[in-house]
């Protein structure tokens, strides 16, 4: 396994030039093809680097996010299923965050008893610091008072799921 993760590493760098040659000279569907199966390689590949290993992760994220941005068709339908249909999406969202929660035990909770201030100071950053840069995003980017109105309620907001499932991964204290 860990070969061919070092063979896909260095393809998927060498198909880095011929991605560039590709942009060079507009070649526009042989650019997006490369694109997203050097990110794919390069992603399966920082496996065997034992260095840098725990970055795949991150090159996965970036991988998909390549695969979305070069074929957003393939990620809005697949056969008769809507994935943009907020129904799926809301349990979808649920099953993730059953599962994060079937995680935690009582220890967890105990554990943050004894990190108070550490738990104080992150309540208070996320309601002073977090809308105050809403804040002053809008301020900079002059939005209608609707949408900034908006940017700072959601300043507000804990960042839920997605930190959750970051977490979860790095296996951190998922209770906090």
């Amino acid at each position: 396994m860990l070969t061919a993760q070092r063979y896909s590493f260095w393809v998927g760098l060498l198909s880095l030039p011929a991605m560039f040659l590709c942009y060079i000279l507009d070649w526009e569907q042989l650019f997006a093809s490369l694109a997203v199966v050097a990110s794919i390689l390069i992603a399966f590949g920082f496996g065997s680097l034992r260095s840098l290993s725990t970055y795949q992760y991150t090159l996965w994220i970036i991988a998909a996010i390549v695969c979305g941005l070069t074929y957003p068709a393939a990620f809005l339908q697949w056969g008769s299923v809507d994935l943009r249909n907020p129904w799926l999406i809301l349990i979808v969202v649920q099953i993730i965050m059953f599962g994060m929660g079937t995680q935690m035990s009582y220890h967890d909770f105990i554990g943050i008893k004894t990190m108070g201030r550490g738990v104080l100071v992150g309540v208070v950053c996320q309601f002073s610091i977090m809308p105050i840069a809403g804040y002053l995003l809008t301020r900079v980017f002059t939005f209608e008072p609707e949408i900034a109105a908006g940017i700072i309620l959601i300043g507000s907001c804990s960042s839920g799921l997605a930190s959750n499932v970051m977490v979860y991964l790095a296996r951190a204290n998922l209770a906090l």
